[in-house]
């Protein structure tokens, strides 16, 4: 069975808006006010920070890749099976998926931050969740899969906007290939990291 954890949550932002990070450009920010419609609390997605800082190639939102398509995500590198937690409260948009290199891809909308595809989980440990499916903050949701090929592993975490509807994937929507209400996920996940370890 799942665990709700609370720990490290903090208040949901007022709502999504766009936002342009430089990658190496570092500043703190206060944290928004609470949602006024949801109370929405916010929580990183591991137990423990990634192995590795998501600001540096090719970890960061924006970093190129091959084609001249850049990165619609920031990567937060762990361990094999590390969990990975639902961030908010939110419903199961798409059920787990193949995504990438033998590793699938989880959406789930949460009111007052938008909707995460949690990306690059694994297809061999699993959570077993259907569409229309509500989870709660903190509750395990998927473990980091293993990508073919490679000598690292991550949770590849995409936010959207949730204003618009259809795939999150659209090929012919360069320069990232996504959905044009696709956001900016920096900041959301400075102040998350900062927040559950001070840093």
């Amino acid at each position: 069975m799942p665990t709700h954890d609370n720990s490290g949550g903090v208040a949901a932002p007022a709502g999504p808006t766009p936002h342009h990070h430089h990658p190496h450009h570092h500043h703190a920010s206060p944290s928004p006010p609470p949602d006024a419609a949801s109370g929405q609390k916010v929580r990183y997605p591991y137990d423990h920070p990634a192995i590795a800082d998501f600001h540096t190639a090719p970890r960061y939102f924006g970093a190129p890749r091959s084609g001249g398509r850049i990165h619609a995500a920031v990567d937060l590198w762990a361990e094999i099976f590390r969990p990975i937690r639902a961030v908010a409260d939110g419903t199961v948009i798409q059920a787990p998926y193949y995504f990438y290199l033998g590793t699938n891809a989880l959406e789930v909308h949460h009111p007052g931050l938008g909707t995460v595809r949690y990306g690059e989980i694994s297809t061999v440990r699993t959570v077993d969740l259907h569409g229309g499916e509500h989870v709660k903050e903190g509750q395990i949701i998927a473990y980091v899969g293993r990508l073919d090929g490679l000598s690292y592993q991550m949770l590849h975490f995409e936010l959207y906007a949730g204003t618009a509807s259809g795939p999150l994937t659209v090929v012919g929507n360069p320069p990232f290939q996504r959905r044009h209400d696709l956001i900016n996920p920096t900041h959301l996940m400075e102040r998350l990291q900062r927040t559950a370890f001070g840093h």
